[in-house]
């Protein structure tokens, strides 16, 4: 059987892959998981024959706490109540080397619809209704003029990230 030939040059995200490798001091700061999430990438790691590390709980710090309140700034009370700082939150694991335990050698080895919110959404996120880049050092941010010559590199519509985003919000109730 004959494989299709590798693009000549890969996709953007395969290209930088920098949201999905992480230094020691950005660990704590990663997004967490909610509970449908797990449960979906718990399926998609055993068939990738990836071990129980894909899920690890890191503890809720002010500094986490913080970063959450900056991106959910209506929901104050709801984030400080589902992340408490006496407690842990999942995230995803990462590789000694800060590399995600899904990122393969051509990107993301998950199918858009197994991949959770907060990846969906990286590097733009939702506040007040409305999209905005992150500050991020990302190849699709750094050569756009608009949000739509980002969306367009991405292969993403404003739609998918409103969906991605109102998911992410009903799971945590806010």
């Amino acid at each position: 059987m004959d494989r299709p030939e590798p693009p000549e040059t890969p996709h953007v995200c395969a290209r930088c892959a920098r949201c999905c490798v992480i230094t020691p001091e950005e660990k704590p700061l990663v997004f967490p998981l909610f509970p449908l999430e797990i449960e979906r990438l718990n399926r998609c790691a055993e068939e990738l024959g990836i071990g129980p590390s894909w899920l690890e709980h890191e503890p809720n710090t002010p500094e986490f706490l913080s970063a959450m309140l900056t991106l959910f700034p209506d929901n104050q009370d709801a984030v400080r109540t589902y992340f408490p700082i006496s407690e842990t939150h999942p995230r995803l694991g990462v590789l000694d080397d800060g590399r995600c335990v899904f990122l393969g050698d051509a990107g993301c080895m998950l199918s858009q619809d197994d991949r959770p919110a907060h990846c969906l959404l990286f590097p733009l996120w939702v506040a007040r209704g409305r999209i905005r880049p992150l500050d991020a050092q990302c190849l699709a941010i750094q050569g756009a003029r608009r949000l739509s010559d980002i969306l367009e590199v991405l292969n993403l519509t404003e739609e998918s990230l409103y969906a991605a985003h109102a998911n992410l919000c009903r799971a945590w109730g806010l």
